[in-house]
């Protein structure tokens, strides 16, 4: 086998597995209700200025919006996978 295409096969499947679960995630996430979601990551009322900062920079026209796809449960999905809290509790 050619190196060259050992590299590039490689690199190709470990790209796939590693998009793929942000993929299905997006995907699975468009299935949710939009306002029944409790945080997992976020407070109260960061809940609520990432839902509204959300809408006003991606507004729904003609085209879905950020709400109708669910971004702002997605990010808080994603800051729980991503971040760790500290000891104190803060970030």
């Amino acid at each position: 086998m050619d190196r060259r295409s050992a590299l590039k096969n490689l690199t190709m499947g470990l790209g796939y597995s590693i998009a793929a679960p942000t993929i299905f995630n997006v995907l699975s996430s468009c299935n949710a209700e939009k306002e029944s979601w409790t945080p997992l990551f976020l407070s109260k009322e960061e809940k609520h200025i990432v839902t509204h900062l959300a809408d006003i920079i991606l507004p729904a026209s003609d085209t879905p919006g950020a709400l109708d796809v669910n971004i702002p449960q997605f990010l808080d999905v994603m800051y729980h996978d991503i971040e760790k809290k500290t000891k104190s509790g803060s970030f």
